[in-house]
């Protein structure tokens, strides 16, 4: 594993565990992420999950981590101006968004798409792991 997977997955984990209640609806919307991604392209992906998000337990909380999390890899990418990007809330990240070239707006797409899948792949572990008989629950370090 590469080190710049080996900090996503640490960086997934962190997520994922700290995520509660962990629901089967909540992992189901997890493990959906990057099918949504793929079919529905990074703005609509992020307009849908900003519409889901909310305060609180549940479905409408973990959709704000989600929305917290693809907020900081898009702040960490190396696209320019993706420092600025606060959410689709934000009028001038909107506007960044639609300046973006195609090939900056492929390469914030697989930076999503990088955290997305290890989001995946770890809400899938941690069900197995909470299963009876499933073994440890899943770590980041």
């Amino acid at each position: 594993m590469s080190r710049r997977d080996q900090g996503l997955a640490v960086q997934a984990a962190q997520f994922v565990n700290g995520i509660e209640p962990y629901t089967a609806e909540v992992r189901t919307r997890l493990r959906g992420l990057p099918y949504l991604l793929h079919r529905s392209g990074l703005a609509a992906t992020l307009a849908y999950i900003s519409s889901k998000s909310g305060a609180g337990e549940g479905l409408p909380g973990a959709y704000s981590k989600v929305e917290a999390l693809l907020k900081e890899r898009i702040k960490h990418s190396e696209v320019r101006g993706a420092s600025s990007f606060d959410s689709l809330r934000d009028p001038d990240s909107v506007a960044w968004l639609q300046k973006l070239s195609p090939a900056e707006y492929a390469r914030l797409t697989e930076a999503v798409a990088d955290i997305v899948l290890w989001v995946k792949r770890l809400s899938e572990a941690r069900h197995a792991a909470e299963k009876p008989g499933g073994g440890p629950r899943v770590t980041d370090g």
